[in-house]
């Protein structure tokens, strides 16, 4: 929705369509292919279009359909909700939850420890906040100080997190800052109790950042 006439209240609509079988014939019959390629039966392949909305210009939505394919790619094998997921249609925001499992699974496999998911799931929750609050991307030094850790203690969880490309690097001056691929995962981050962190600290990390108090400054 773009205003059109602010004197009027007047707006323009427009229709931002995901990857679909309409304006997308190309794309869609390659998205087939590669899910046949998973030996998964036709009538599969058929739920998994309509788990994705490929036959509808307005509910498709390019970066779900990469996601259900990735989760089932992947762990349709060895998982039985991704299973369940695909078999019985469920919603394809579900692919997120999913995926997310197994991120941080693997991430407590790599980096062994009690506080492993809390460091994950710290560190992302202050990529997300200072994304929204911003609009920019957040550099190495201010996640930390947010998170209210060492630099080095946090580098870990941010390179695990670029390397699987749910996080995404920016440079400049030879500096990276980071942010999330797509506003669906730092809002899943945000708002989904599969991140739930300590609730003192989320509401520091948030006055923090919203406020935008200088990185220098926090202690």
């Amino acid at each position: 929705i773009v205003p059109h006439n602010i004197k009027t209240g007047q707006v323009n609509y427009f229709l931002c369509p995901g990857i679909n079988s309409t304006t997308s014939v190309e794309g869609v019959a390659q998205i087939r292919d590669s899910f046949r390629q998973l030996k998964l039966s036709p009538e599969q392949t058929q739920r998994f279009d309509r788990i994705c909305g490929l036959d509808s210009r307005s509910y498709s939505n390019t970066f779900l359909t990469q996601m259900a394919g990735y989760v089932i790619e992947h762990f349709y094998s060895t998982d039985a909700a991704v299973k369940t997921f695909l078999n019985e249609e469920k919603d394809r925001a579900l692919a997120v939850r999913y995926y997310f499992v197994h991120f941080l699974n693997a991430f407590a496999k790599a980096h062994p420890s009690d506080e492993s998911l809390d460091l994950i799931k710290v560190v992302l929750f202050c990529v997300a906040t200072e994304n929204r609050a911003t609009g920019h991307a957040v550099s190495l030094a201010r996640i930390a100080a947010l998170a209210h850790m060492p630099e080095h203690v946090i580098e870990a969880p941010v390179k695990f997190s670029t390397a699987a490309g749910i996080l995404v690097d920016e440079y400049e001056d030879g500096t990276p800052s980071y942010r999330f691929i797509h506003d669906l995962v730092s809002d899943y981050v945000l708002e989904n109790e599969q991140f739930t962190i300590n609730p003192v600290l989320k509401d520091g990390i948030r006055g923090l950042s919203e406020t935008h108090v200088e990185t220098g400054k926090l202690t």
